[in-house]
């Protein structure tokens, strides 16, 4: 677990299916911040994480839109003496064991008073075009 590392996911009407895509990071992080942006929050899907001491959710009861539900979290995450913070939606994870390169990463340049971020590397695909006919 990463002491310096706190995760925000943003949950959108999720179904139970998210938790398998938080249990790829949650045990590599030392907070994680649920935002649940639903109109109607169901709190069922919730219970498999409510026993986890590291947990913590913040319930908006409304769509307060991604950036403001990022920041809500973010917000939470300093609070509580994070100095990183992985953003993530209900749909991300990790593939394999790639947060280990994620926290290897925070670890090397963690005194690095100039970096912001850090992120992966995408690849450039060519984009093709469907062309629909009449």
């Amino acid at each position: 677990m990463n002491k310096k590392v706190a995760a925000v996911v943003v949950l959108y009407n999720p179904d139970k299916n998210y938790i398998k895509n938080i249990n790829t990071y949650l045990y590599h992080i030392s907070l994680l911040v649920i935002v649940d942006n639903s109109e109607i929050p169901d709190y069922s899907v919730y219970s498999s994480l409510e026993n986890i001491n590291h947990v913590k959710f913040v319930i908006n009861k409304e769509n307060t839109g991604i950036s403001k539900a990022i920041n809500d979290g973010i917000k939470l995450a300093v609070k509580e003496g994070a100095e990183w913070v992985l953003t993530m939606d209900q749909d991300s994870f990790f593939e394999n064991n790639m947060i280990e390169n994620y926290l290897v990463a925070f670890n090397e340049i963690s005194n690095n008073k100039k970096v912001a971020v850090i992120g992966p590397v995408s690849e450039k695909k060519e984009a093709k075009r469907l062309l629909l006919r009449k």
